[in-house]
Order: C-alpha cells, then sequence, then structure tokens
C-alpha cells in the first residue's frame, strides 16, 4: 500500500477538494441555479459529493458549482424524441381533458393539475425543478386559453406527449399562423426537460424575434453553459443584463455572472457579484418581512457566498456565511412546518454547514450536522416514497455520512452508511434506465465502496467494484461525447483503477489507466482553458504519472512530468495567487524536482 499513498500527495494539500471535485449530481439538483427559483438552487447544492475519502479528509464536500450537469439530460435524450412521456396516469388524464374540452376546471384543480405535471416531469427526466415548475405552468396555461389549438396542445402534454405538443407549436410559429416569441418560449419550455437542444434552438428563435425579453436569455444562457461554452453563457447574460429592469432579475444575474466566475476560478470576482446579489435581496427582504420567497432568495445569498468562501479556503467565513442562511431557512420551517421546501432548505443548509466541519477536520461536528440532514430527509422520503428527488436527497444524505466514516477511519461504518446510498441509487437506476443523472448516481455509489475496499486492503474487491462503475461512466460517454461532465467522471474511474494497480504492483497497466485519464484532462484543459478544476487535473495527471515513472526507475521521465505539473500548476498560481490549495500543489512539485536534480 505504500506505493498508492505516495500518489495521494496531490489531492490532500487542496483545502476544498469538493469544490474542484465530482459531484452526485442532483440533489442540490448541481451546480447553479439561480435565487429566483423555488426549489432548483437547493437541489443543486446538495449536488457536491467527493470520489475519495482522502479528498473527503482533505475538506472535499461542496462541488455546488462544478458538479453542474444535474438539471439537463443532454443531446441523447433527443433520441427519445416523441416517445410518450408518461407523467399522469390514465384516468387522471381522462378526467383533467374532459375539463379542458368542457372550460369547467376549477382554480383548485389547476393548481393540482400543475402539482401532478411537476412532478411527473421530475420522475420521468433530469429537469430541475424550475424546469418541471415551468413547463407545469406553461400546460396549464395553454389548457385555459380561449384558442382551441393551444388546448389540444395542453392536451398533447397531459397525454404524455410533449415533445409533440412543443412541435405543434414550433411548426405554427414558423409557418406565420401565430409567430411570435412567446409562442417560442412555451416550446422551449416544454423541451427543455426532455430535448434541451432544441429548447436552445427555440430559445434562439424566441430572443431573435423579442430581444427584449429577460428570462429568455438567462434560460438560453443557462442551457449554452452546459451545451455550448462558458464565452456563448456570457454573451447571453450580457444581452439580458443591457435589458433588465426589475431589482429581483438584476439580482439573478448577478448570481449567474458569479457562478461563470466560479467555474473560471474567478473567486474575488465571483464574490464581487455575490455580494450585489446579496444586497438586493437584503433590500427587497427589509421592504417585504413577511414575503417568504424574498426571504429565501436572501438565504441563497448567503449560500452562494458560503461557497466562494469553501473554494478560497477561508472557513471561519463560510461558517459565518451558512449560519446566516441556516437562520433564514429554520425560521421559514419553524413558519411552515408542512411545507416540504422549506424542509429540504433547511436539510440543505444542514449538509453546507457539515461540509465546512469536514473540511475543518471536525468530524464529530459534521457527523452532527449531516445527521440532521438526514433526519429531514428520511423524514420526507416516508412521507412520498414516490418522491424520486426525496429519495435521491436521502442518497446523498448517506454517502455524506459516509464520507465521515472514511475519514475517521471506520470502515464498518463507512460501508454500512454507502450501501444505504448504494440501494437508493440503484433502485431509482432501476426504475429510469434512461435517466442518465441516476446512471451517475450507481457510478458515484460504486466508486465510493471501491473507496472502502481499497482502504480495507481488499484491492480485488475495489477493483470489481470500480469497473462497475467505469463500465456506466464509459457507457455515458460514448452515448454523450460531447457532456464534460461524463467525460470527467471517466477520468476519475481511470484515476481509481490506475490508484488500484499501483498498490497491486502492476505498474504497467496503472500507466495504461492514467494515460488514459491523461488524455481525457488534455483535451478538456485545451477546450477551457479558463476552467481552473480541469486545469488542475491535468496537473494532478502529470504528477501521477511522474511518480509512477519514479517507481519504474525512470527518474528522467519523472523528472520530465514533473517540471509540466510544475507549469501548470504554476498558471494557476498567476491567475489565483492567494489560492492555499494551489501554493501547497507548488511547494510539493518543486520539492520532488529538487529530490531528483539532487
Amino acid at each position: 500500500m505504500a506505493a498508492g499513498r505516495g500518489l495521494t500527495k496531490y489531492i490532500l494539500p487542496l483545502p476544498v477538494g469538493g469544490a474542484f471535485g465530482w459531484a452526485t449530481g442532483a440533489t442540490s439538483g448541481g451546480t447553479l441555479p439561480t435565487a429566483l427559483t423555488w426549489s432548483a438552487v437547493t437541489a443543486w447544492a446538495s449536488a457536491g459529493v467527493n470520489w475519495a475519502p482522502l479528498v473527503v479528509a482533505a475538506g472535499a464536500g461542496v462541488a455546488t458549482f462544478y458538479g453542474v450537469r444535474n438539471w439537463l439530460e443532454g443531446d441523447r435524450s433527443e433520441e427519445r424524441d416523441q416517445l410518450t412521456h408518461r407523467l399522469l396516469t390514465a384516468d387522471i388524464v381522462e378526467r383533467v381533458e374532459t375539463a379542458i374540452e368542457a372550460g369547467t376546471m376549477s382554480p383548485e384543480q389547476t393548481r393540482r393539475l400543475a402539482e401532478k405535471l411537476k412532478q411527473g416531469v421530475l420522475e420521468t427526466s433530469n429537469a430541475t425543478v424550475e424546469q418541471a415548475e415551468r413547463f407545469a405552468e406553461t400546460a396549464v396555461d395553454l389548457s385555459q386559453s380561449a384558442n382551441a389549438v393551444d388546448r389540444r396542445v395542453a392536451e398533447q402534454v397531459i397525454e404524455g406527449r410533449p415533445e409533440e405538443a412543443a412541435d405543434r407549436l414550433v411548426a405554427e410559429a414558423s409557418a406565420g399562423k401565430q409567430r411570435n416569441a412567446s409562442r417560442f418560449r412555451q416550446a422551449a419550455r416544454l423541451y427543455a426537460p426532455f430535448a434541451p437542444s432544441k429548447a436552445m434552438e427555440a430559445y434562439g428563435e424566441a430572443v431573435d424575434l423579442d430581444p427584449e425579453d429577460v428570462w429568455s436569455w438567462i434560460e438560453l444562457g443557462r442551457l449554452r453553459r452546459y451545451f455550448g461554452t462558458i464565452a456563448d453563457a456570457k454573451t447571453c447574460l450580457n444581452a439580458a443584463l443591457q435589458r433588465v429592469a426589475g431589482e429581483r432579475d438584476r439580482g439573478v444575474l448577478h448570481d449567474e455572472f458569479g457562478d461563470l466566475l466560479v467555474i473560471e476560478g474567478e473567486l474575488p470576482e465571483a464574490r464581487t457579484e455575490f455580494e450585489a446579489g446579496l444586497a438586493i435581496r437584503e433590500r427587497l427582504a427589509r421592504q417585504e418581512p413577511t414575503n417568504t420567497e424574498w426571504q429565501r432568495d436572501l438565504s441563497v445569498s448567503y449560500n452562494k457566498l458560503g461557497d466562494v468562501e469553501v473554494s478560497a479556503g477561508n472557513l471561519g467565513a463560510a461558517r459565518e456565511r451558512y449560519e446566516a442562511g441556516l437562520a433564514i431557512r429554520e425560521r421559514l420551517a419553524r413558519q411552515e412546518p408542512a411545507n416540504t421546501q422549506w424542509q429540504r432548505d433547511l436539510s440543505v443548509s444542514y449538509e453546507r454547514l457539515g461540509d465546512v466541519e469536514v473540511s475543518a477536520g471536525n468530524l464529530g461536528a459534521a457527523r452532527e450536522r449531516f445527521e440532521a440532514a438526514l433526519a429531514i430527509r428520511d423524514r420526507l422520503a416516508r412521507q412520498e416514497p414516490a418522491n424520486t428527488e426525496w429519495q435521491r436527497d436521502l442518497s446523498v444524505s448517506y454517502n455524506k455520512l459516509g464520507d465521515v466514516e472514511m475519514s475517521a477511519g471506520n470502515l464498518g461504518a463507512a460501508r454500512e452508511r454507502y450501501e444505504a446510498g448504494f440501494a437508493i441509487a440503484e433502485r431509482l437506476a432501476r426504475q429510469e434506465p434512461a435517466n442518465t443523472e441516476w446512471q451517475r448516481d450507481l457510478s458515484i455509489s460504486y466508486e465510493r465502496l471501491g473507496d472502502v475496499e481499497v482502504s480495507a486492503g481488499n484491492l480485488g474487491a475495489a477493483r470489481e467494484r470500480y469497473e462497475a462503475g467505469f463500465a456506466i461512466r464509459e457507457r455515458l460517454a460514448r452515448q454523450e461525447p460531447a457532456n464534460t461532465q461524463w467525460q470527467r467522471d471517466l477520468s476519475v474511474s481511470y484515476d481509481s483503477l490506475g490508484d488500484v494497480e499501483v498498490s497491486a504492483g502492476n505498474l504497467g497497466a496503472a500507466r495504461e489507466r492514467y494515460e488514459a485519464r491523461l488524455a481525457i484532462a488534455e483535451r478538456l484543459a485545451r477546450q477551457e482553458p479558463a476552467n481552473t478544476e480541469w486545469q488542475r487535473d491535468l496537473f494532478i495527471s502529470h504528477t501521477k504519472l511522474a511518480q509512477l515513472a519514479e517507481q519504474d526507475g525512470n527518474p528522467a521521465e519523472a523528472l520530465r512530468l514533473f517540471k509540466e505539473a510544475e507549469a501548470i500548476i504554476s498558471e494557476l498560481i498567476k491567475a489565483q495567487p492567494d489560492h492555499p490549495g494551489f501554493m501547497r500543489d507548488l511547494s510539493n512539485v518543486r520539492s520532488d524536482i529538487a529530490r531528483l536534480n539532487g
């Protein structure tokens, strides 16, 4: 195991590994929602997880910004175009269609319909909560229209044919019957959960027809962040900024720009954006202290600033920000104990504070926070066993507690927690084989169980777990070659398998795995040079191959690779001179270079 330990040096020094690591994906669906949503922010907020126990010990777990992609299925989903998405049961469909045709739906019936549609979308797609809500609102609006075509489109949605319904709207608009931006926006919101590239096309038409609509630009920017480039996303957000009028929308844009800056590693600039958003939300909350959505928006701003402080290694400041958000969420949860969103928000705040305690090395305090989150999520999951969002949240809580037990050296307890999370992930993946995020969750559970086996010295069992996760990730990466999260996940699996081979003394097999990881890291780093996470991946790949070359008796090759790693981390430090993790990385690699030159 000595060889395996040597390869971890360049992971341990980073105090915020979670922010530069691999995220679980939704629950805290990802990374990067806006405060305007009812629950998408917190769905992403708890999505972050760490893929290895050593990263946990170093302070991983706040991968909210980087573990994104939880809210979009990707281009592969378009293979399902025109297939039925069963959102409602047959009896409900029949009753609703009858009411729509007769024009007799009451306000309470429309509210219930919206809730049913929202839940159906969440259970059959990778949509964010906000996307599901907008989908449901659009369908209900169409069902209430005086236009018979609108009502028929709504019926198609209710029958489980949302893409066909959206196609009809687009065809109608394109044919000039009702060529207007509102039509394309409606189509885009129906496409988004199931066919994001079609959604981008529809939003593109919408902004061409009506460039003054701020939210069309924002939503197009969000899609382009994951299916285009950061530059594409910025172009859309700048267009929105030129047109924004309302204060709340301006606050959303500050958050959107802040999220992009975090991805680029520009933490001081990101902090400035989030603080501007906070100032707006504080002002709105003071103006209407009884407006619970304003209060919730304020708690989201505190969380975003907390995330920045964690990424910068300022744990005391992060704790202060998270606690300010927690105070608001505790108050909202007390005021409305039956409001499941407030309860879920509270669990996310507990989880964020648990991540801070992990980073600070306070495992007892971290366990306490994670258990508080688990208690809420367990209760929500029992209340609504069919709610997949609650079930997924619960699996994340089990994984977080497993990470704490791994860091504490309690392998039996860690295995128990991870297996509980695995059971949920496996069930969800079987339930929806086409749901790529649930497949990804399952691969992460395999990865964690592999980590336990490595720590226990069971290299055969570890290899088996890692290979199961690798098989899922390889399949996802083949299905969506343009999906950078899938590619990065695959690189993590190569790395884990390489570590096992090093520990087993199979240096040739290890080199093969590490070189496969390097190829992916190089491709991603070229694609987004400003993405500090991907640049650091490249640094880690070089250092691991350098250490391997040294163990294999090739000091000249080791020295060459260490020097390449030094150049990479030096460039990162130019961009972030105060980053403590990068400075430690540089110190370690220079120590290795000096030793070989020695």
